[in-house]
């Protein structure tokens, strides 16, 4: 993401904002700076790809570094250094130093002057939303067939009051891909040659402005496999309790993960159970409703419900952890494998 530049024009501002009595009547106390994230919406065109104008997202921390969230997977970097001389905060980028004058500063809302004039929020709205592109790979129509399809997906949620929400790939109209709801989540999976791809998200939320945000996408994917090579199968547990064990072939790769899911037949984006991320040198889970896992309501499935158990094998952006917390939104790429079969009444 780009940082701002100032213009030799926007010193001028500068000055006519500075004489203005109401300057005179705010003065900037950090701490209504300091420990949040702040955004900027400077889209101009909902369909632009190529454009620089998607949302900007920075924080300023209590040791005074500058840093700049990429929106989408919220990953952090350090730009530079803040400080603050009444309602001038200075910018020290790495390459070049800017005058920002403050206008005003309050727990919703930064506007300043300096590479234009900007008004940053920290709507709860944005700071939910996230998105992420990444390669879903699936064996063909019912579980145990050796058929393998790998393509580009997209998954856009944290707000139920998005609207219009798309995918650019390019800036023609066959570059636009339309993410359906589900929930209040958006989704979609197209056909994509396995290669570095920069993905721009385009959306807005309730009846406000649009906005834009891009996600990078590595070429770094599972290889083609067949089904035996992962064989995800389920049974009853051993124990005389209710509930099933998932097992399944680990796969010899570093930095694999795995999730189990339990969803009624049909209903994959309602589940009943999943699981928290599995090292890679798991091969299998008993599952109850004592399991702990990220969501687990075992307890609501009703009699005679077919369920169906499902392994995620998941490989993460770099530099992302398990325990991260927005791990769920950085996804690399994706396996997805159903044991054969449903069950029912173990639960």
């Amino acid at each position: 993401m780009r940082k701002l530049a100032i213009g030799g024009a926007m010193l001028c501002l500068n000055l006519f904002f500075g004489c203005s009595d109401d300057d005179e009547e705010f003065l900037l106390e950090e701490q209504q700076l300091t420990g949040r994230d702040w955004f900027y919406n400077g889209c101009w065109d909902r369909w632009d790809y190529s454009s620089n104008d998607v949302v900007e997202v920075l924080y300023f921390s209590t040791n005074h570094d500058v840093m700049e969230k990429e929106f989408a997977g919220r990953q952090t970097t350090r730009r530079g250094t803040w400080s603050a001389d009444e309602n001038n905060l200075i910018m020290n980028w790495e390459d070049e130093r800017e005058n920002w004058r403050v206008l005003d500063c309050n727990k919703n809302t930064l506007s300043v002057i300096g590479w234009g004039a900007r008004e940053y929020t920290s709507d709860e709205n944005l700071r939910s939303l996230t998105g992420d592109a990444y390669w879903v790979n699936e064996f063909n129509g019912t579980a145990g067939s050796e058929g393998f399809t790998t393509r580009l997906g997209f998954s856009l949620a944290g707000s139920k009051n998005v609207r219009d929400a798309y995918v650019l790939l390019s800036d023609t109209e066959e570059g636009r891909v339309k993410l359906e709801k589900s929930g209040e989540a958006w989704g979609g999976k197209i056909e994509h040659p396995n290669e570095d791809v920069r993905v721009r998200f385009s959306c807005r939320i309730g009846s406000g402005d649009f906005m834009k945000f891009d996600d990078e996408v590595g070429k770094n994917n599972f290889d083609q496999m067949s089904w035996n090579d992962i064989n995800v199968k389920w049974g009853n547990l051993d124990k005389g309790e209710n509930g099933i064990n998932v097992s399944w072939n680990s796969l010899a790769r570093e930095g694999v993960y795995y999730q189990v899911t339990i969803y009624a037949e049909g209903d994959e984006l309602n589940p009943y159970f999943v699981s928290s991320l599995l090292e890679g040198e798991r091969n299998s889970l008993d599952i109850t409703t004592n399991t702990m896992g990220v969501i687990n309501r075992l307890n609501e499935v009703k009699a005679d419900t077919p369920c169906k158990a499902r392994l995620s094998v998941i490989l993460l952006e770099s530099g992302v952890g398990a325990g991260d917390v927005y791990t769920s939104v950085n996804l690399q790429a994706v396996l997805y494998a159903t044991a054969v079969g449903n069950f029912s009444n173990v639960f």
